[in-house]
Order: structure tokens, then C-alpha cells, then sequence
């Protein structure tokens, strides 16, 4: 559980710091679409040798197996992004195509508007991490991903509104320490929670062998 929490992180971090720059830059439809491209035709390369490395070695018996099982093993392959092959890759597909809407929009507000919506899209990565939370799965995975939204009007705040904020390394010190108590906090409740659950299913199945 530790590892897996510490890796939803990491995958956070990645796509904040990526948001940090895009924020910089002009939004532009064309240059979504670029980099939406080059992403694609990494995937696919990827995506296609893993596929044939599975065939060859056996990973994956197709032999024998219907012809729609296998036309689709292969489509997926050959459509990594669009299947969700792996959702962090199509999620972030998703998120460049909106960047430029959304960087217009957000431009489009005044500051204390943005504030407001940055805390509630605060309010919102919290608790969507939570383990008793569950987005539908039409929001967590796929080309709309709830989290990257939110954490993107939060950076967007930070880079235009607050620039000595980013500089400031006794900031960034607090960033890091918050974080990791985080983590810490989140590994504490989800150990105790399986303990509890563990101890009162022993205690039930007591009670039931009495």
C-alpha cells in the first residue's frame, strides 16, 4: 500500500510539473495536437513491441483462440490511447486536447474567482485519494480524468498569481514535509482499517465455530 501511494503520487507530480510549463506557454490548439501526436506515436511504438513480445513468448496464447478475441488483441495494440491501454497515457491525451480551453477559461476569470475554484479543486484531489472515495468510472479514467482537471486550475493559480511562491525554497521545504504526511497519514488510516476489519471478521468467524 505504501509503494501504490507513493506511486499515485509520483504520477501527480509528473503531471503537475508538465501543467507548470504548459501554463507558460501560448494555448494552442495546433500545438496540442502536436504533442498529442508525438505521444501517440511513442505509445504505439511501445505498445506494438510489447504486444509481439507477448505473442513470442508466449505471454499470450492466441493460437486456437476466436478470430474476434484476436482481432481485438491487436486492435488494442494498434490503439493504445483509445482503448485505455493505460490510463495515465489516456488520461494526459485527454487533458492536452482541453489545455487550451481550459487555459482560456481559467484566463477568463478574475483572480478571486480562480482562488475560489483553486481551493475547491483542492478540496476535490483530497478527496478523491481518499480510500473510502470512489469517483464513477467515467470520471476517473478514460479521456476525463477529475484529478489532472483539478490540479491543473490549482498550478495554473500558483504560476500566474503567485510566482514568488514557487521560488521560495523554505516553501518548498513545507511543500515536500506536508506531502510526506500525507503519504504517512493515508498508509496509517489504510493499515488500521484492515486491521480493524481484520480483527472483526476473526472475531465473527469465533463466534460462528462457538
Amino acid at each position: 500500500m505504501l509503494f501504490l501511494t507513493q506511486g499515485r503520487v509520483g504520477v501527480d507530480l509528473f503531471f503537475m510539473i508538465s501543467a507548470f510549463f504548459i501554463c507558460e506557454s501560448t494555448p494552442s490548439i495546433h500545438k496540442s495536437v502536436r504533442k498529442a501526436w508525438i505521444l501517440e506515436r511513442m505509445l504505439l511504438f511501445w505498445s506494438l513491441i510489447l504486444s509481439l513480445y507477448e505473442v513470442v513468448s508466449g505471454g499470450v496464447k492466441l493460437q486456437g483462440q476466436p478470430i474476434k478475441a484476436v482481432a481485438k488483441y491487436w486492435l488494442v495494440a494498434c490503439m493504445p490511447t483509445f482503448s485505455n491501454c493505460w490510463w495515465f497515457a489516456t488520461s494526459y491525451m485527454g487533458f492536452l486536447f482541453l489545455s487550451p480551453f481550459l487555459i482560456k477559461g481559467l484566463n477568463a476569470l478574475p483572480q478571486k474567482w480562480h482562488l475560489a475554484l483553486s481551493l475547491i479543486s483542492l478540496f476535490t484531489c483530497i478527496v478523491i485519494q481518499l480510500p473510502i472515495f470512489k469517483l464513477p468510472a467515467f470520471l476517473d479514467s478514460g479521456f476525463i480524468n477529475v484529478g489532472f482537471l483539478a490540479l491543473f486550475v490549482c498550478v495554473a493559480y500558483v504560476r500566474w498569481y503567485m510566482p514568488k511562491l514557487i521560488i521560495t525554497r523554505k516553501v518548498g521545504v513545507i511543500c515536500l514535509a506536508i506531502g510526506y504526511a500525507w503519504i504517512l497519514g493515508l498508509c496509517c488510516w489504510t493499515t488500521m482499517s484492515l486491521l480493524l476489519i481484520s480483527i472483526r471478521l476473526y472475531c465473527l468467524s469465533q463466534q460462528g465455530g462457538s
